[in-house]
This record gives structure tokens, sequence and C-alpha cells, in this order.
């Protein structure tokens, strides 16, 4: 049966709090000082491996916090007073970092970057205030951009321009407000939509 001990001092939890699954193996360890959350939090799978680990202060995330797939990192980020700062760092089942997004009090902010297992960038894109906002660039295996698209205020907005892996311009269009313009090529066929890039996190974790 799943329980939990909780120790209580001068009628507030004070101490560490370790919850037990039915089998009655530690499912989670919380370390709390005061009544509130207070050093590394550590979850566990059913399997007894770590599951997830988040740093808190006085109550709110406070400092580094990870999380794993059957043993493995996939998600490395960092938090200042309760919301996301700085690089956090995805990463593949294989372990390839598969993703690199920067963050300012708790929005998306700067460049976030994603790459193939082969260590290949696939894709960059900026942002600001937690929206799209410039450029945001495909790339082929080789490094040479795909696709260069605009964007404002996570529309498509302004010109989106194809190429080939030689460099050569394949096509060119302009989005309005996220809609499609007239092509600036006569004769040239509407782009594919650029895909938005999205950077939550792994589809595991959702």
């Amino acid at each position: 049966m799943a329980h939990e001990d909780v120790p209580i001092k001068d009628g507030v939890i004070d101490g560490e709090v370790v919850s037990h699954g039915p089998g009655g193996e530690v499912r989670q360890r919380a370390p709390f000082h005061q009544g509130r959350l207070d050093g590394e939090v550590t979850t566990y799978d059913e399997e007894g491996r770590i599951a997830d680990t988040a740093q808190y202060k006085d109550g709110v995330l406070e400092g580094e916090m990870k999380a794993y797939q059957e043993g493995k990192l996939r998600l490395h980020a960092h938090y200042v007073q309760g919301r996301q700062q700085g690089e956090t760092r995805l990463y593949d089942a294989a372990g390839n970092l598969s993703g690199v997004t920067r963050y300012h009090a708790g929005k998306l902010e700067g460049v976030s970057e994603w790459f193939d297992p082969a260590g290949h960038r696939v894709r960059s894109a900026l942002y600001k205030g937690g929206a799209l906002a410039g450029e945001s660039v495909d790339y082929f295996p080789s490094g040479k951009a795909r696709q260069i698209a605009m964007y404002e205020n996570n529309q498509l907005q302004g010109e989106t321009r194809t190429f080939a892996e030689d460099g050569k311009l394949l096509q060119k269009v302009y989005y309005v407000n996220g809609k499609l313009a007239e092509p600036t090529q006569q004769g040239a066929r509407p782009a594919a939509r650029p895909a938005r890039p999205a950077p939550a996190a792994p589809s595991w974790r959702r």
C-alpha cells in the first residue's frame, strides 16, 4: 500500500518526506524546512531509477532540474525563483543532444537550436518574450540552409526562401500575419508552409 513518511516538528513538516509505492519501494524523497520544500527533490520510476531531480529553496524551484527516462538524462534545465532561466538541454533516448533552448524569466529568449542524432543542426529559431520573432532556419545535414523564414509574434511574416543544397534559390514567397501572399517569382507555386519550431519538452514528458 502506498504511504508517506512525514516528519512533523512544531506542527509543520520539517525534514525528509519519503513517499513509498504499493510495494513499499521509495518513489520520492523531498526535503522540507519549516513546512516548505528546501533542497533536492528526487523522484524514482517503478524500477527504482531516478526519474527526475529538482532543486528547491524556500518552497520554489531554484537551481538545476533534470529529467530521466529509463535512467538516461533527457532534460537539463535551470530555474531562478521558480521560473526557467538560461540554457535548457534536451537529449534523445540514445543520449545525443537533440535541442538547446534558452529562457529568461520563464519565457523563451534568444536562439534555440535542434540537432539530429549525428549532431548536425537541423533548425534554429529566434525567440523574444516567449514568441517566435525573427529568423528561423532549417538546415541540410551539410549545414547549408534549406529554408529561411521570418516570424513576428509567432506568425510567419515577410519573406520565406527555399534553397537547394548547392545554395540555389528555389523559391521565395511572402507571408503577412501568417497568411501566404503572392510569390515574388512569377509562376512559382506556393511553398510548403514552414513548420513552426516547437521547443517543448520531449514527447514522453508531455
